[in-house]
């Protein structure tokens, strides 16, 4: 299957400050006994064997233990509720990496897929904000770390094996609980970040 998304991305996880992953391409352990957190895609433009994915949306969730390079991850993924079933059985298979492309190394370290869940998904921007609301299941502010006197945000640039594109923006969460797939948490002031993707296969 010939595919390609673009768009923009919050990565979240429950990490104090900025994930270890960053700076060690998964070597490093997190901050916690499992990482526990979410990839919410906002498709700007996308296809897959001909099907529009534009204007879509999709949450990638995970439960992992803390040395993430280890496996046995817990994943389940949530597409927005105004998606085909057509468009949704595309995106579950980009995002579990099953056709392929930067999630297949994701794909590879997935012990157990929990499920595909559909539901209301919003994620907006306002200046420095970002918000995402999934029904139930998800409800999170991030906010870039700007700081005073400063223009620009603080921002990443040569992450190993992170499939976004650089820079990457610290945008950590002033609200995040999440309640999906088992998962029960809140992250508050935990690991986030923004960044914006352009993949195909």
């Amino acid at each position: 299957m010939a595919w390609s998304l673009s768009g923009r991305n919050i990565e979240h996880c429950n990490c104090n400050s900025i994930c270890p992953c960053y700076s060690s391409g998964l070597a490093r352990p997190g901050d916690e006994e499992r990482c526990i957190g979410f990839i919410a895609f906002e498709i700007e433009a996308g296809q897959a064997d001909g099907v529009d994915l534009s204007g879509r949306r999709a949450v990638f969730v995970q439960d992992s233990p803390g040395a993430m390079a280890e496996g046995n991850w817990k994943v389940g993924i949530i597409i927005d509720d105004e998606a085909t079933d057509e468009q949704a059985d595309h995106l579950a298979q980009i995002l579990t990496g099953a056709v392929g492309g930067p999630m297949e190394a994701f794909g590879q370290l997935t012990g157990e897929m929990v499920g595909v869940e559909r539901a209301p998904v919003t994620i907006s921007h306002d200046g420095h904000g970002h918000t995402i609301r999934v029904g139930s299941l998800i409800d999170a502010e991030f906010q870039d770390e700007l700081h005073e006197g400063a223009t620009e945000p603080v921002q990443l640039t040569n992450t190993p094996g992170v499939p976004f594109s650089e820079p990457i923006t610290i945008s950590p969460p002033t609200k995040s609980v999440i309640k999906a797939f088992g998962i029960d948490i809140d992250n508050s002031g935990k690991h986030g970040t923004t960044a914006t993707f352009d993949w195909s296969a």
